[in-house]
């Protein structure tokens, strides 16, 4: 989390000296005083002159005491942040409903062909696996989601249109970036990506446009990247 200008100067100001503050984060810096090279004083002082942001120190009696401790530069470049490896995160129920309604509005009967996969509970737990009834349940879920926006010519139009004479499988293409930014997360750009999925839409298109469309929906709405939230770090 970034901290704002105004909290980032509250936080300095809790500190008895800049010094403390940049060995603290780890980072060089310069601290400016006022001339004589006193320490901020302990007294409470008023606002802004007595521990303010300001960083001038009040004296025991409240007067200002000498030493601003203000810091001019803050060099946080040579930190080495490692935060850790990120687990894969098995969506809740409570995320999986939400995120259907997003992605496709309100599909009939969905929460039972989700069965009692995935409780509320298993919010931010670390989900490595899940057993064979939950995947069944999942493949159900998802057959009603897919077979639902491709039978639905509005829902059809707003998830995968394609307009008369352009190429389906470039239609199936777009599908997947647009809709499949949503439903992962994240931007699919990789080509050889792009191209395994519209092989499973090409499965179905032998039949019509809307039974491939199907078939990619059903494959996508299966997939890890879409009931788990995955963080990937840039090196």
């Amino acid at each position: 989390m970034l901290l704002d200008k105004s909290t980032f100067l509250g936080s300095i100001a809790r500190w008895t000296s800049g010094a403390a503050l940049v060995a603290t984060i780890g980072c060089t810096g310069n601290v400016l005083g006022d001339g004589d090279g006193a320490s901020p004083g302990p007294g409470p002082g008023a606002a802004g002159s007595g521990g303010g942001t300001t960083g001038v120190g009040g004296g025991a009696d409240g007067s200002s005491a000498a030493g601003s401790g203000l810091i001019t530069t803050l060099d946080c470049s040579n930190r080495v942040i490692d935060p850790g490896p990120s687990p894969m995160r098995l969506l809740s129920r409570a995320q999986y409903l939400a995120t259907v309604r997003d992605l496709a509005g309100d599909v009939p009967d969905i929460e039972q062909a989700l069965g009692d996969t995935v409780d509320a509970s298993a919010f931010g737990l670390v989900q490595p696996h899940v057993t064979q009834v939950e995947l069944e349940n999942f493949q159900k879920a998802a057959d009603a989601i897919a077979k639902l926006i491709a039978g639905t010519p509005a829902t059809l139009n707003m998830v995968a249109p394609c307009e008369a004479g352009k190429v389906p499988a470039d239609c199936a293409k777009s599908t997947v970036q647009s809709f499949g930014e949503r439903a992962y997360r994240a931007p699919v750009t990789d080509a050889a990506d792009i191209d395994r999925h519209v092989q499973l839409f090409n499965v179905g298109a032998a039949t019509s446009y809307q039974y491939g469309i199907e078939m990619l929906l059903r494959g996508m709405l299966q997939s890890p990247r879409f009931l788990y939230r995955v963080e990937i770090g840039t090196g």
